[in-house]
């Protein structure tokens, strides 16, 4: 079963989960249809029907996104596989057929799989937060758009200040970014800091830690958020206690066979919130918005010439919106703004002070010199 699959795979220039997500869903196409995958493209089989049978028995209720799993099938199964095999030729050549699979929907309404929370819902579910390290991944996430499969490889010298820069090697795209992350989420990050190392020191401990050996224990510590594979779980947890742990009818299957229904607001809400937020603000640019939620622009590369300076003072200049705890009032700039108006009522009180002390001695003086008062 492994060698088709593998020798397809080697043709796949993605980066390590792609290709494991990749093989996952190739294993299932075999397994739904029951037929060995060596033997598959030999045989004369139907393939269009094949592909129908898996997408009814499959795809249609499990994949939450068709138009990838159709491009896998299209793009790398069926077309690595085209040699010699006019019947596939044929298939691979019906774009109508390609199209309507890739612009099917599945079980989950659109309106079930677009549902954002609102602040009051997230402050809801942070309040459930059982450490710093979950707090900063979550602000972090809901502040910057970062997808939570790149905060994870981040290392802490990848931030500068609330700068967050975004290798490519991490990236969906394999295009390094730069985003910036709220004043609020600095302030949970610095304080995950100070408790990280007594973390991974309780971590280590652990059966499942342990039995990974030292080069994953290695790999792991070198990131910010070191062992982070329940930050999944641990956000569900916290939705069921903030009373929103409400679920899709959409079951999404594991490769084990075992249904799972999916959360209406998984973690990836988190990255929807902050473009939709940007997205309704009156004033949004929308390829700085873009740049910085991970998006390629056509074109874009060729000629936009902004700086991360730019980039910066666009997302100051709209971080009220996407703060969760802190007020409005409370951004870098109107901080600052606030700060030099008290630094000038102090400057202009103390001035007018001395004006009034000075005042009065020469008034005294002149006093004196008519003989007004006594010397």
């Amino acid at each position: 079963m492994e060698n088709l699959i593998e020798e397809t795979l080697k043709r796949v220039r993605k980066k390590e989960s792609t290709v494991k997500l990749a093989r996952c869903l190739m294993k299932k196409y075999f397994r739904v249809l029951d037929v060995e995958p060596d033997d598959y493209f030999n045989s004369d089989r139907n393939y269009k029907r094949d592909i129908e049978t898996v997408w009814d028995k499959h795809v249609r209720i499990n994949v939450i996104k068709p138009s990838g799993w159709v491009n896998l099938v299209k793009n790398q199964l069926f077309y690595n596989n085209s040699e010699d095999n006019p019947e596939v030729q044929i298939l691979l050549g019906n774009g109508r057929f390609w199209e309507e699979l890739r612009d099917a929907t599945c079980k989950p309404t659109e309106g079930e799989k677009d549902r954002i929370l609102t602040r009051e819902q997230i402050k809801q579910v942070l309040h459930h937060s059982p450490s710093e390290y979950n707090t900063a991944f979550y602000l972090i996430m809901v502040s910057s758009s970062i997808r939570p499969g790149e905060l994870v490889q981040l290392e802490p010298r990848h931030i500068k200040g609330r700068q967050i820069n975004i290798p490519a090697n991490v990236t969906k795209k394999n295009t390094a970014r730069i985003t910036f992350m709220s004043t609020e989420a600095r302030r949970a990050y610095d304080a995950h800091l100070r408790t990280r190392e007594e973390r991974m020191i309780r971590a280590r401990k652990f059966r499942s830690i342990k039995d990974k050996g030292m080069s994953y224990r290695v790999k792991e510590e070198k990131t910010i958020f070191p062992y982070s594979g329940h930050v999944g779980n641990t956000w569900n947890m916290m939705l069921d206690k903030a009373g929103l742990g409400e679920r899709l009818n959409h079951v999404s299957n594991n490769d084990s066979g075992k249904g799972m229904r999916m959360y209406v607001y998984h973690l990836y809400t988190l990255r929807k919130y902050w473009y939709t937020k940007q997205m309704h603000d009156p004033d949004w640019n929308f390829a700085y918005v873009e740049l910085m939620h991970g998006h390629k622009i056509p074109m874009y590369n060729n000629y936009g010439r902004d700086t991360p300076e730019d980039l910066k003072k666009y997302y100051d200049k709209h971080m009220n919106c996407i703060l969760i705890f802190e007020t409005p009032s409370k951004t870098p700039g109107i901080d600052e703004l606030q700060s030099r108006i008290e630094e000038l009522q102090k400057e202009m009180k103390e001035s007018v002070e001395q004006q009034s002390t000075k005042n009065e001695e020469v008034m005294i003086k002149l006093l004196k010199e008519h003989g007004v008062i006594a010397t």
